[in-house]
C-alpha cells in the first residue's frame, strides 16, 4: 500500500529538496553535533504563518547556523541505502537502549539543541523543518521517512508539527504532553474543557494528517482520565477520526525502554 503521497500543499517544500544532491564520499558515524547552513523557505516565519493563517506581525527569523544539533547515525550507515530521519525537539542524544532501535529501523538521530520552553513555537516548528531538510541535504534519505517527536514541550510540538507539516512529515511521537487546535472536552465532564492552543493548519494539511499520518503518543502510567494529554487523545484526535494513531504506556520516571521506543518507531514505519 503506498503512503506518504504529497498534495499540492506540499509542492514549496517539494522544490526545496529537488535541489539536493546526496552527500558524496564516507560520513562520520556515531554520536556527534554538527550546524547546518541551509534555512529552508518553508521554515521562514512568514510561511508558517500563512499555514497558520496568522495576520499578525512576523517575528524575527532565527540564524540556523547559530543552532547546533545533535545527530546519532548509526554505525550501519554506509551512505548505499536510505535511512530514515528521526528529528527530536527535546535535544540530545538518545539513550545507548534508543540507539540500538534506531539501528535496527534505520533511522538518523538529528535534534535541535534550541528547542526549550522559551523558544518561539514559530521557531520551533521551523528548526523541526530545518534539521530534516538539511539532513535530506547531508545523508542519503528516504524523504518518505522523515518522522518528528520530543519531550514535554517538544513533543507537544512535534506533534503539532506532524499535522501542520503533515506534508513534510510521515508522523510524530510525543511522551507525556500534547494539545490540540480546536477545544477538547475532558472524559468525564463535557462542561470541563481545555481550550485550543493553537491555530488549525489552512487547506489540506489537516487531512493529509488525519488520513495517512501516524501518531505515536507514550502515556505516562500515572496520566489521569481527564488529563489535557488522554481528553486529547480520545476526544481531540478520536473524534476528528485520526485514522493512524497509537496509545504506548510508559513508566512516569525514568528512561523509557529501548522497547518500548522500538515499538513506536516500528508502528511509524508500518
Amino acid at each position: 500500500m503506498k503512503r506518504f503521497r504529497h498534495t499540492a500543499a506540499a509542492v514549496g517544500v517539494v522544490l526545496v529538496y529537488a535541489t539536493f544532491s546526496w552527500a558524496e564520499g564516507e560520513s562520520k558515524t556515531g554520536a556527534f553535533t554538527e550546524t547546518f547552513k541551509i534555512h529552508s523557505s518553508a521554515s521562514t516565519v512568514p510561511s508558517i504563518m500563512k499555514r497558520f493563517g496568522d495576520r499578525g506581525d512576523p517575528i524575527n527569523e532565527y540564524d540556523i547556523e547559530d543552532i547546533e544539533f545533535d545527530i546519532y547515525l548509526p554505525e550501519s550507515y554506509d551512505g548505499k541505502k536510505r535511512f530514515g530521519v528521526l528529528v527530536w525537539l527535546s535535544g540530545g542524544q538518545p539513550p545507548d537502549e534508543w540507539r540500538q532501535a534506531l539501528k535496527e529501523h534505520r533511522l538518523i538521530w538529528v535534534a535541535p539543541d534550541s528547542v526549550t520552553y522559551s523558544t518561539h513555537d514559530y521557531h520551533a516548528y521551523g528548526m523541526a523543518v530545518d534539521a530534516a531538510v538539511n539532513a535530506v541535504k547531508r545523508y542519503r534519505v528516504n524523504k518518505k521517512k522523515l518522522f518528528v517527536g520530543g519531550t514535554g514541550y517538544g513533543g507537544k510540538i512535534a506533534v503539532r508539527v506532524g499535522i501542520v507539516f503533515s506534508d513534510v512529515f510521515g508522523g510524530a511521537m510525543t511522551v507525556g504532553s500534547l494539545d490540540f487546535f480546536r477545544r477538547v472536552d475532558t472524559l468525564s465532564d463535557a462542561l470541563m474543557r481545555y481550550s485550543a492552543s493553537y491555530t488549525k493548519p489552512t487547506g489540506s494539511l489537516t487531512g493529509v494528517a488525519r488520513q495517512s499520518r501516524r501518531f505515536v503518543f507514550f502515556k505516562p502510567e500515572n496520566t489521569k482520565k481527564d488529563s489535557q494529554f488522554m481528553s486529547t487523545v480520545i476526544n481531540g484526535f478520536g473524534e476528528m477520526k485520526f485514522r493512524h494513531t497509537t496509545l504506548i504506556e510508559v513508566p512516569s520516571h525514568g528512561e523509557m525502554s529501548g522497547e518500548k521506543f522500538a515499538s513506536g518507531l516500528a508502528f511509524l514505519l508500518d
